[in-house]
């Protein structure tokens, strides 16, 4: 599980930002999951899953649109409650997870779609946690979730940040993340159960490093094992 917290890194916020794109904010921004850079990208990863070429090209197109998709519906939540907001980032959410999971199961072998989902898990952190199917599969109690979503949040106003900051001071940026990301696997360790921790484990499978700051910048190197 320890090796596993260099997970999660590819921001919106940033990927906005590079691509001098607007940034609502009133959007909850999830500093996991989207950014126009897909996550399976890095090479680490397209090495694991052992993607074709064809088959990386394909996965793009699908990521794309519905990269797109979801940004649009960002766009307009400005007139919207705080809580109608969060409801429709939610759905907004769900929506995207399930554009993508279908596509990877019509483009990838049983043995890619196993891996790939295991990383993606991986690559979620807190945010997979809370994924209803999971929640429901680890059993987890209301307090558990109330624990691991403030979390998450903190954890994302700090990768917002850093990852803002990596575009002036890359060194601080690092040094900020290699205090973050260990602290992920540590405290899901604290939240869970021995017995939640062993199915967590199954559901992640073999543990991967994620690149950091992967697709803003030149980043430290990173190994894949």
């Amino acid at each position: 599980m320890r090796s596993m917290t260099c997970s999660t890194l590819i921001l919106a916020v940033a990927a906005s930002a590079a691509l001098g794109q607007p940034i609502n904010p009133k959007v909850s921004i999830n500093a996991n999951r989207y950014a126009q850079t897909p996550w399976y990208g890095e090479p680490g990863i397209r090495q694991q899953l052992k993607l074709t070429d064809e088959q990386y090209a394909r996965l793009n197109q699908v990521y794309t649109k519905a990269y797109n998709t979801f940004n649009q519906s960002a766009a307009d939540l400005g007139n919207l409650t705080d809580q109608q907001r969060q409801e429709r980032i939610a759905q907004n959410y769900s929506t995207f997870y399930k554009n993508l999971d279908t596509s990877s199961q019509d483009l990838l072998s049983p043995e890619q779609r196993t891996r790939y989902s295991q990383l993606w898990m991986q690559y979620r952190g807190y945010d997979s946690l809370l994924d209803p199917t999971v929640r429901q599969k680890l059993n987890l109690t209301d307090a558990q979730v109330a624990e691991l979503r403030q979390y998450n949040t903190d954890y994302q106003q700090k990768m917002n940040d850093y990852i803002q900051q990596y575009g002036t001071n890359r060194d601080a940026a690092m040094k900020g993340y290699q205090v973050l990301q260990p602290q992920v696997g540590q405290r899901i360790n604290q939240v869970l159960t021995e017995q939640q921790r062993g199915q967590w484990g199954e559901i992640t499978g073999s543990p991967y490093r994620f690149q950091p700051f992967y697709g803003y910048g030149t980043p430290p190197a990173a190994p894949t094992k």
